[in-house]
């Protein structure tokens, strides 16, 4: 696409749109995204970006999380599908690696989604991690 991009490091984002690109994310469904859960969200992390077309259709949202310390977690990456292959995703990376200049920079992809952060020099280390998970949202078992 010929489309001009504009980056946003404000939170001017609306529940609506933020929930509709997430829901073509499979990240839920876009009423999931309510202004509250949309305002926690913000309080919780240090860092947004955005970006929007010419028209201001949202088309990729990055958050990073700091520890203050120098250790920085990327939260969330999301392009829209429809503009996947424009570089979005590097643009939103770019602007968290450059906000936190000089501090290590960590992020747990999708084994799909790795290929955007290789891209912009994300490597795996000699040590490696492994994402372990608690699926806090579940009910416990009841015996």
């Amino acid at each position: 696409m010929n489309e001009i991009y504009s980056l946003h490091t404000d939170r001017d984002i609306q529940p609506l749109e933020f929930g509709q690109l997430a829901a073509l994310n499979l990240w839920g469904d876009a009423g999931d995204f309510t202004e509250e859960r949309l305002a926690g969200h913000f309080a919780a992390v240090d860092f947004v970006a955005h970006v929007r077309t010419s028209r201001k259709l949202l088309v990729g949202y990055a958050s990073a999380i700091s520890n203050g310390l120098g250790t920085v977690f990327i939260d969330s990456l999301i392009t829209h599908p429809e503009y996947d292959r424009d570089a979005i995703g590097s643009l939103l990376m770019q602007a968290v690696l450059t906000h936190f200049s000089g501090q290590p920079v960590y992020a747990m992809p999708f084994t799909d989604e790795q290929q955007v952060f290789r891209a912009n020099g994300f490597r795996i280390y000699r040590r490696e991690m492994v994402a372990l998970a608690h699926r806090n949202d579940e009910a416990p078992a009841v015996s």
